[in-house]
C-alpha cells in the first residue's frame, strides 16, 4: 500500500535531474516519432491520480478489517490480503516485462525488504488501525515516512545530507503530527494514542526500507522486486499467521469484511502499485510527490463517508501543516 507511498518517489527524486534530462531526451524522440506527447503525459497523470484515489480508499478498508473478527489476528488479515494481490502482481509483471524470474543474486535483499515493507508494516498498519481511527493513522504515517527517510537517508547516503529547508521541514510536519495526537476529533475508538504511536512503527518500518532498498533498485526492474519482495513478505505472514491462530480466537469473515479484504488486495496493493510504478517516469518526481501528499485528505473523506468518522477542521489544519513541511523535506536544491 501505502500503501507504496512508496520507494521509488524517494529514488526518482534523488535522481530528479537525470529524470529531467532523459525525459526531454524521451519527449524529442517520441516528437519526432509523431507521438502525442501531451496525451500521453495527461493518460499518466490520470493513472497516477487513480493510484492515489484507491490508496485513499485503503485506510478506512484497512479499519474495518481490523475492527472486525478476524482483527485480533493482524499477520493473518495481512496473508488474506496478500493472497489476493500476489496473482495479479505476477500477471501485471508478466504483462510489462517478458521475464519475472527471481533475481537470485539479491535473494537476501528480497528476503529483508519483503519482511519490512510486508510482514512488519503490514502488522504494524492493521494492529494501529485496531485502535485509532483511519484518518488520525494516515495523517501521521504520511508525513512520517518523509520525515524519517529524510533523516535515514541523511546518515546512510553522502548525497542526502540535511539541509536548512529540510529541517524546517520536518519542524513543521512533527507540528502537523503533534496537532493529531492532541486534537483529533475520534476519540470514540479503542485506544487513540496507542494506535497512534504504533502507526508510527510502521512509518520507521517503511522508511528503513525506503533508505535501504536505494540500491537494488539499480540492479532489479521496479515490478520484479516488487513482486518477489512481496511474495517472500507473504510467506512469513503465512507461517507466523500459523502460530498466531493457535493462539487467537478469531470470528468468521463477514461478506463486508471479505469485500475489504478483495479491496486491499487488489484494489489498494496490486492495481496501485502496478500503475505508480509504470507512470512515475512518465509525469516526473515533482508531480508524484505533489498527488501522493493528498492521500490522507482522500482517505479522511472516505473514512467519514465509508465510516462515519468524524471531521474536524483541525485535520485540515494539520494537514495543510503536513503538506507543506513534506514538500520542504522532498525539495531539492536546485544546484
Amino acid at each position: 500500500m501505502a500503501q507504496t507511498m512508496n520507494k521509488m518517489t524517494r529514488k526518482s527524486l534523488q535522481n530528479s535531474q537525470i529524470f529531467n534530462i532523459t525525459e526531454t531526451h524521451h519527449r524529442f524522440k517520441m516528437a519526432r516519432a509523431g507521438r502525442p506527447v501531451v496525451s500521453r503525459m495527461k493518460f499518466a497523470q490520470a493513472e497516477m491520480i487513480g493510484v492515489i484515489f484507491l490508496w485513499g480508499v485503503s485506510w478506512p478498508m484497512g479499519r474495518a478489517v481490523a475492527t472486525s473478527g478476524i482483527g485480533a489476528a493482524p499477520f493473518y488479515s495481512a496473508f488474506l490480503r496478500y493472497s489476493i494481490a500476489i496473482p495479479f502482481l505476477y500477471i501485471f509483471a508478466r504483462m510489462m516485462h517478458k521475464s519475472v524470474q527471481l533475481p537470485r543474486a539479491w535473494i537476501k535483499e528480497l528476503v529483508i525488504f519483503g519482511l519490512l515493507h510486508v510482514t512488519i508494516y503490514n502488522f504494524l498498519f492493521l494492529s494501529s488501525l485496531r485502535f485509532t481511527s483511519s484518518s488520525d493513522a494516515v495523517l501521521i504515517l504520511n508525513s512520517s515516512i518523509s520525515v524519517l527517510s529524510a533523516l535515514g537517508a541523511s546518515l546512510v547516503y553522502a548525497d542526502e545530507k540535511l539541509t536548512t529547508t529540510r529541517i524546517a521541514g520536518i519542524f513543521l510536519t512533527l507540528i502537523g503530527v503533534a496537532i493529531v495526537f492532541i486534537s483529533s476529533p475520534n476519540d470514540d475508538v479503542a485506544n487513540r494514542v496507542l494506535g497512534n504511536v504504533i502507526i508510527l512503527f510502521a512509518a520507521l518500518a517503511w522508511s528503513i526500507y525506503t533508505v535501504y532498498s536505494r540500491p537494488i533498485y539499480k540492479e532489479v526492474p521496479p515490478l520484479q522486486f516488487q513482486l518477489w519482495s512481496t511474495i517472500f513478505g507473504w510467506i512469513a505472514l503465512g507461517l507466523i499467521a500459523i502460530v498466531e491462530l493457535s493462539v487467537v480466537t478469531i470470528q468468521p469473515i463477514e461478506i463486508s469484511v471479505t469485500g475489504a479484504l478483495i479491496y486491499l488486495g487488489l484494489f489498494g496493493a496490486a492495481i496501485p502499485n502496478t500503475l505508480f510504478s509504470v507512470s512515475i517516469d512518465k509525469i516526473g518526481p515533482s508531480r508524484t510527490t505533489i498527488l501522493v501528499n493528498f492521500i490522507p485528505l482522500i482517505s479522511i473523506i472516505s473514512a467519514v463517508l465509508l465510516l462515519g468518522e468524524v471531521f474536524s477542521y483541525m485535520y485540515l489544519i494539520a494537514f495543510a501543516i503536513m503538506f507543506a513541511g513534506v514538500y520542504l523535506v522532498n525539495l531539492i536544491p536546485s544546484n
